[in-house]
C-alpha cells in the first residue's frame, strides 16, 4: 500500500468535489479574471449594481445564478452572519494557479444557506467544476446540500472545507427529484452529492472525470448521507480503462459525521452516513463517525459504503455506535462489492451493533473484495465480532493481522460464510475492555489518570494547560497555539530539546501492547518532524534513537510493540518533535495501548456502596418521590411516585474508559419492570435522556437479582462522570437495594476463546496429539482419525476463567460410525491430563450435516481457576471428521 501515499503525495492532492445536477445557465459572458463579488442581504446591498465591493454587495444569488460561468481566479464570497433561501448554481473551470473560490467574507458565523426542507431543494449546484475551493459555509434542510454533476472528463483538484451540512434528507434510492429519467440522478440525499447523467455503460468516459479531491474540516449531522460519491449507485461511474476509476486522487481528513439520521424503515431508510464509489487512490485520517446509519432501513446500514474502490487506506479514524435499528449489517464499513487494494489500519472500531467490518459477496462470481489489509486496528465490543462475511458469490481475499480486540463474538463472525481467502496473522484477543486504552476513545477536556497531554522544554515535561473547546486541542494558554495535541493530531514546537507528547500512564502492573501509525497530516511544506514512543524516557520504539517522518509522507510508520512491560504508574509517552522548523508539522497518531496480561483482567470497581451500617445511606441522598432507609444490608427504598430517584455523592470522579458498567443487585417488590440511571460529567453537569441507560428489571421478585447497567452503548458515557442518578422503579413501590457499583466487568463475553479454521493450511495452534492427522481448508479442520484413541490439543495458556466460561462448543460433521466424543482440560494448578477433568457426549454417526455440541464443562467441579489447554477427543476409533469450529463460550447455544 506505500505505492497508494507515494501517487497522493505525487498528485498534490487537495480537498474534494461535490456532484451537481445540471440546470440551464445564462449565455452571459464569464466574468473578468480575478473579479471577487460579495453577497449580503444586510443594509446596503442591491442586486441591480456589480456586487464587487463589500460596501455595495449583491443582496441574492439571483445575479450569479443568470451571469454564467465564473473565470479563472474568480471569488464568490458570501457575509458571515447572512442567511438565505434560495438554490446557488455555479459552473466555470480555474486552473491551477488560479483557482475559483466560493468562500466566506467578514467575521462572525459562517453565511447559511438554508432552504424549506423540501426534497426537490438544493443548496448549491455545481456543474463540471475545475481547480475550485469551496469553504466556510452552512447548508442545511434540502434535498441536497451541495449538488456536483460532471459531463466532462479532466476535472482537476476540488477542495471542500470547513463546511456545516445538517438536516439534508428526502431523496431515496433515487426517489422523487432523485430520480435519473427527468430528475438530478441523485440516489441518496447528501450534504455533498457527486453525480453524473453521462457515463453510462453505453457512453463511459474515455479519461478520469476528477483527478484531486479533498474534503476537510466537515461536520455533517442529521443527513441522510453528509458526503456521496455515488454516481448515482454505481450506475453513472463508467470508464474505458479498467485500471482506473472516474475519481482518483481522494483525501478525506477532519470529518466530524455524527448523528446522521434522516429516514424511515418503509420509504426513506438510513443506508449509511458516507457514500464512496468508483473511486482510486483515497485517503481518510483523522475522522470521526458516530452514531451514523441511525434509523432503520431495509437494504442494511453503514457508516460507511464502499462499492467499485481501490487502492485505498482508512486509518486514524474512529467508528462508533452505529445503533442497532434491526435493520441487516449495521456496521462501521461496509465492503459491498468490486473493492481492491483497501486497508482499513489503525481506527478504533466500538460498540456498533453489527460487526466492526463487513465482507458481502453477494452481488455475483465475478472476482471483488480482493487484496484488503486489515491491521492494527483496535476492535471493541462490536456486536457480531470484529470482521463479518457473509455471501458466497465470491471469495474476498486479504490480510487480518495484529489486531487487538475485545469482542463478544470473536474476532470473525461467519454468517453462513467463511474467512477462506483471509490470512491471519498476530490477532491478540484481550481480555476486558478495560484493558483497551485508546487514546481516541479517552481524548477529552480534562487531563485524566490514563491519558494526559503534554509538551517538554528542556527542563522536562508538564501538562499542557489550556483546553480550547472551539479547537478541541490542548495547547499552552489561549493565546499561545503551538506545542498541541488534538484527537487525533499532534503539533510540536521548534526549540532545542522541545518536544509534545500524548502520555499513557499505566494504571497497574503488567504487560502491554501497542498498535498506532505516526504520519503526517500537513504534507505542504516543512522539515519533517521527528517521533518515538518511550517508557519513563527511555525510548521502546524505535529500539534506539527515534524515527524521522518527512514532511510529504502521508503514509507514515506503523508503531507496533507486542510484550512492553509495565509497571502501575509508569508514563508511556508518544513524542512528536520538530525539526529545524515547526512549519507544517502537524502529525496525525492515534495510539491504543492495551494489557495483554495482568491484573486489570481482573475486575475493577471504580465506586461501590454495600449499604452494610444501619443508618448509613453512603453519600446517597433522595432526589424525588422516595424516602430510604438503611438497615440489615440494604437500602430500603419506599416510592411515592412514578418518578422517584436518589442522588449519588458529587464528585466521584470515575474514568469512563476504565469501568463502563453499573450493577446493582436489589429485590424489586413492585410491580414495575424497569430501572434506570442517569449521570453527569465533568464537562456536562446536566440531566438530561442523551446521559441515562435503562434495564429490564423483575416485577415482585421474591428474592435478590444483579442486574447490570451497559453504559458501552451510551456514546455520553465519556470522559469523567461526576455523580449518579438512580431511578429504580417507574412506580410506586418498595425496592431493596443490597449494593451499588461501577465496574469494568460487565456481562462475560459469549466465547472466551474460538477457533474458526478460516485459513487454508492454519490449524490456529491446535496440535495432533495420536491417532490422528489435520488438514484446514474450506473453512474447516478434517480430522483423519488413524487409531483407536486419536485426540488434539488446543494451543497452551489459554488463561480462561473456569468460573465465567462453562461451555466447550464444537460444531462439527461425523463422517465415521463411532459415537463418543470427549474433553479434557488442564488449569494453572492442576496441569496434568486425567480422567476426572474430562467430560463425554455422544455425536451422531455418518452425520449428514453439521452438528452443534455444547459440552457443558462448568458441571464439572474440577473445571474450576484458570483453563490452561484443552484436549479434543473426536471419536473413539477410526474415521474421518469435518469441524467447523470449537469455542469455549458462557452459553449453550
Amino acid at each position: 500500500m506505500k505505492s497508494t501515499w507515494k501517487k497522493l503525495v505525487a498528485k498534490g492532492v487537495i480537498v474534494a468535489a461535490l456532484s451537481a445536477t445540471l440546470l440551464p445557465l445564462s449565455s452571459a459572458p464569464a466574468y473578468a479574471d480575478g473579479t471577487t463579488h460579495y453577497v449580503s442581504n444586510g443594509g446596503s446591498c442591491s442586486d441591480a449594481g456589480p456586487g464587487t465591493s463589500q460596501s455595495s454587495p449583491w443582496c441574492t444569488f439571483s445575479p450569479v445564478n443568470t451571469r454564467g460561468s465564473l473565470a479563472p481566479g474568480e471569488q464568490l464570497l458570501l457575509a458571515r452572519g447572512s442567511q438565505w433561501n434560495q438554490q446557488l448554481t455555479l459552473s466555470g473551470k480555474g486552473t491551477a494557479t488560479n483557482r475559483i473560490t466560493l468562500g466566506a467574507y467578514g467575521s462572525g458565523a459562517r453565511p447559511k444557506i438554508i432552504r424549506n426542507g423540501d426534497e426537490a431543494d438544493r443548496g448549491i449546484i455545481l456543474k463540471d467544476p475545475s481547480y475550485w475551493t469551496v469553504s466556510d459555509l452552512e447548508v442545511g434542510h434540502a434535498g441536497t446540500g451541495i449538488l456536483v454533476n460532471y459531463s466532462t472528463v479532466g476535472n482537476r483538484e476540488m477542495v471542500f472545507q470547513d463546511l456545516f451540512l445538517h438536516d439534508i434528507h428526502g431523496i431515496h434510492q433515487g426517489s422523487g427529484s432523485g430520480n435519473a429519467a427527468t430528475g438530478d440522478a441523485i440516489w441518496n440525499s447528501a450534504g455533498i452529492e457527486f453525480t453524473s447523467k453521462t457515463f453510462s455503460p453505453s457512453n463511459p468516459a474515455t479519461a478520469r472525470v476528477l483527478d484531486g479531491l479533498t474534503f476537510d474540516r466537515i461536520e455533517g449531522t442529521r443527513n441522510l448521507d453528509t458526503i456521496s460519491l455515488d454516481w448515482f449507485n454505481d450506475d453513472y461511474d463508467k470508464i474505458t480503462d479498467p485500471t482506473i476509476r472516474i475519481v482518483g486522487n481522494v483525501l478525506f481528513n477532519h470529518l466530524v459525521l455524527h448523528e446522521d439520521n434522516q429516514g424511515d424503515y418503509a420509504s426513506s431508510g438510513c443506508d449509511d452516513g458516507m457514500r464512496i464509489t468508483g473511486a482510486q487512490y483515497v485517503t481518510m485520517m483523522n475522522s470521526s463517525f458516530d452514531r451514523e446509519a441511525s434509523c432503520a432501513s431495509q437494504t442494511g446500514t453503514a457508516a460507511i459504503y464502499l462499492a467499485d474502490v481501490s487502492d485505498a487506506r482508512f486509518f486514524n479514524n474512529s467508528f462508533t455506535h452505529v445503533l442497532n435499528t434491526a435493520s441487516s449489517d449495521m456496521v462501521a464499513i461496509d465492503f459491498e462489492a468490486e473493492t481492491r487494494r483497501v486497508a482499513v489500519s489503525e481506527n478504533y472500531i466500538a460498540d456498533n451493533a453489527g460487526a466492526g467490518l463487513s465482507y458481502l459477496a453477494i452481488h455475483g462470481p465475478t472476482p471483488n473484495l480482493t487484496d484488503s489489509d486489515i491491521s492494527g486496528n483496535t476492535f471493541v465490543s462490536n456486536g457480531n465480532g470484529s470482521i463479518r462475511r457473509y455471501g458466497n458469490d465470491a471469495t474476498p481475499t486479504g490480510t487480518i493481522r495484529e489486531n487487538l480486540f475485545h469482542e463478544p463474538k470473536g474476532l470473525t463472525y461467519k454468517e453462513g460464510s467463511n474467512f477462506s481467502g483471509f490470512t491471519f496473522t498476530h490477532n491478540l484477543a484481550i481480555g476486558s475492555r478495560a484493558s483497551v486504552f485508546n487514546s481516541s476513545a479517552g481524548f477529552g477536556p480534562s487531563q485524566t489518570s490514563a491519558w494526559s497531554y503534554q509538551s517538554k522544554n528542556g527542563a522536562g515535561w508538564s501538562d499542557l494547560a489550556y483546553f480550547d473547546s472551539t479547537a478541541q486541542r490542548w495547547q499552552p494558554s489561549a493565546t499561545t497555539l503551538v506545542p498541541n495535541v488534538s484527537r487525533f493530531e499532534a503539533t510540536p514546537k521548534s526549540c532545542s530539546d522541545c518536544s509534545v507528547a500524548r502520555a499513557w500512564t499505566a494504571p497497574v502492573t503488567g504487560t502491554v501492547s501497542v498498535r498506532g501509525r505516526v504520519a503526517k497530516s500537513d504534507i505542504g511544506s516543512g522539515d519533517g518532524v521527528i517521533t518515538k514512543i518511550t517508557r519513563n524516557g527511555t525510548a521502546v520504539w524505535p529500539a534506539t534513537g527515534s524515527k524521522s517522518v518527512a514532511y510529504n509522507d502521508l503514509g507514515g510508520f506503523e508503531t507496533y510493540i507486542d510484550g512492553l512491560s509495565v509497571t502501575a504508574g509508569d508514563v508511556v509517552r508518544f513524542e512528536v518533535a520538530a525539526g529545524a522548523t515547526d512549519t507544517g508539522d502537524v502529525t496525525s497518531w492515534m495510539p491504543t495501548v492495551a494489557y495483554t496480561s495482568g491484573p486489570t483482567d481482573a475486575e475493577h470497581v471504580s465506586a461501590s456502596w454495600n449499604f452494610d451500617t444501619a443508618g448509613n445511606p453512603e453519600g446517597w441522598t433522595v432526589g424525588n418521590q422516595a424516602t430510604q432507609s438503611v438497615s440489615a444490608g440494604s437500602n430500603v427504598i419506599n416510592a411515592t411516585g412514578n418518578d422517584p430517584y436518589l442522588f449519588s455523592p458529587g464528585g466521584l470522579r470515575i474514568n469512563s474508559d476504565a469501568t463502563e458498567y453499573i450493577k446493582v443487585r436489589m429485590k424489586n417488590s413492585s410491580s414495575s419492570t424497569r430501572g434506570e440511571f442517569f449521570f453527569t460529567t465533568l464537562t456536562d453537569p446536566t440531566w438530561t435522556a442523551a446521559k441515562s441507560v435503562s434495564a429490564t428489571i423483575t416485577a415482585t421478585d421474591p428474592g435478590y437479582t444483579t442486574y447490570i447497567f451497559d453504559l458501552t452503548r451510551v456514546a455520553a458515557w465519556k470522559g469523567t462522570i461526576t455523580q449518579l442518578r438512580f431511578d429504580p422503579i417507574d412506580k410506586a413501590g418498595t425496592v431493596s437495594v443490597d449494593s451499588i457499583s461501577v465496574s469494568n466487568r460487565g456481562p462475560a463475553p459469549a466465547s472466551a476463546r474460538t477457533w474458526s479454521f478460516d485459513t487454508v493450511g492454519s490449524t490456529e495452534g491446535w496440535t495432533a496429539g495420536n491417532d490422528v492427522t489435520q488438514s484446514v481448508s474450506g473453512g474447516v479442520n478434517t480430522l483423519t482419525a488413524t487409531g483407536p484413541d486419536p485426540y488434539v490439543f488446543s494451543p497452551g495458556s489459554l488463561g480462561i476463567d473456569a468460573a465465567r466460561y462453562g461451555f466447550v462448543k464444537v460444531r462439527m460433521k461425523n463422517n465415521g460410525t463411532n459415537n463418543f466424543a470427549q474433553i479434557y482440560w488442564t488449569t494453572t494448578t492442576s496441569p496434568g491430563w486425567d480422567g476426572p477433568k474430562s467430560i463425554a457426549a455422544l455425536v451422531v454417526p455418518q452425520d449428514d450435516g453439521y452438528t452443534d455440541y455444547a459440552f457443558f464443562v462448568g458441571g464439572n467441579p474440577n473445571w474450576t481457576g484458570t483453563i490452561s489447554q484443552i484436549r479434543f477427543d473426536p471419536i473413539a476409533g477410526t474415521g474421518t471428521l469435518n469441524v467447523d469450529s470449537i469455542s469455549v463460550s458462557n452459553v449453550a447455544y
